[in-house]
């Protein structure tokens, strides 16, 4: 019966045409479209425009800064004068040293940050540029133009799954972004599903988890644009990719072969 099948019309079942449907078969469900592995496309030879939402992280105790304050006349800053050294005594228990040469101070429980010379300094509630405004203002009584310096060392987010480099990253920027996030990451695969990446996000004793599509011109105004701190962006792989690592593949191309040799046999 099974001769019979093969062998009735060579010219339907011959050799050379299974082996082109097999390879074509390959070809497309190995193919992954352009269009799924760009970012926010637009029309083709369209323009978008976004308004990006506006938004501020509020500082919170256990955060930790990286604060300069300076006289841009003479270049020293307050924890390089020896007054600031003065000040500053034994206080050195929200002093947290980052590497070789980067100090960073911690919001202690009582939401304020002990800082050379200035002392205590209100941070928890305040946003950055608030932070930044106060310590100015503070300078003055020092410094008649001094120039501040503030920057969140914990800010850290973790990329996981269809990346070139996942881990956990410090992002030493104040408004960091979904792609400086992908970028310490070394960019998504292409086989990353880029129409519904993950994102696990913590905000007090509340977690959520949401999905967004980074291809969407609109994703640019979503409230995922900007990262916060502790977010973990997990990126799932296109079924293509699922298809290829459960050996998908491997077994079709052995059940081709295999049929392919019965054929040649019962078609001499």
């Amino acid at each position: 019966m099974i001769h019979k099948l093969l062998t009735r019309g060579k010219n339907r079942f011959s050799l050379p045409f299974f082996l082109f449907i097999s390879t074509v078969f390959l070809v497309f469900t190995g193919c992954i479209p352009t269009k799924k592995i760009v970012y926010v496309e637009a029309e083709e030879g369209g323009k978008t425009e976004h308004q990006v939402q506006s938004w501020e992280y509020h500082i919170k105790t256990g955060d930790r800064f990286y604060i300069k304050v300076t006289d841009p006349e003479t270049s020293i800053s307050f924890s390089q004068s020896t007054a600031g050294i003065a000040a500053q005594g034994d206080k050195t228990n929200n002093l947290v040293q980052q590497g070789p040469s980067v100090h960073d101070y911690l919001v202690t429980e009582d939401g304020q940050i002990d800082y050379p010379v200035l002392g205590k300094i209100p941070a928890e509630g305040k946003t950055i540029q608030e932070l930044i405004t106060f310590i100015e203002e503070k300078s003055k009584g020092y410094y008649s133009n001094p120039s501040v310096k503030v920057f969140m060392t914990n800010y850290n987010v973790t990329v996981l799954g269809e990346v070139n480099n996942p881990g956990t990253y410090q992002l030493i920027t104040n408004h960091p972004t979904f792609f400086d996030a992908v970028g310490q990451a070394r960019d998504l695969t292409d086989y990353a599903n880029r129409s519904s990446v993950k994102i696990i996000r913590k905000r007090g004793n509340e977690i959520t988890i949401h999905y967004v599509d980074v291809t969407d011109p609109d994703f640019i105004a979503s409230p995922f644009y900007y990262v916060y701190p502790d977010d973990v962006i997990h990126v799932t792989p296109l079924n293509v990719k699922k298809f290829s690592d459960n050996n998908a593949i491997p077994l079709f191309l052995s059940v081709i072969t295999a049929i392919a040799t019965i054929i040649s046999i019962s078609t001499r």
